[in-house]
């Protein structure tokens, strides 16, 4: 599973979620140790940046994530990525 399609299924089962917890369960999933920053690329909505943000899930006013329509596309089912 890509980078892309876990924080998609995390999504998914997760509507709303923070930033942090994303990428905090991201690192789980990969068995990494969480330090600021990390896989902050997925998430950054700057023009410099690989433009996932945007594309896959987008921001909500209030804070958190949701998936756009292209992001379902991305899901895997039934993966329990939360």
């Amino acid at each position: 599973m890509t980078n892309v399609q876990f924080i998609a299924s995390h999504l998914f089962e997760n509507p709303g979620a923070r930033y942090s917890e994303i990428i905090r369960a991201l690192c789980t999933h990969k068995g990494k140790t969480y330090r600021s920053g990390q896989y902050s690329s997925y998430m950054t909505t700057s023009l410099g940046g690989p433009r996932i943000a945007g594309r896959y899930w987008r921001r909500l006013p209030a804070g958190g994530w949701v998936l756009t329509l292209e992001g379902l596309t991305k899901v895997i089912p039934d993966t329990r990525c939360g």
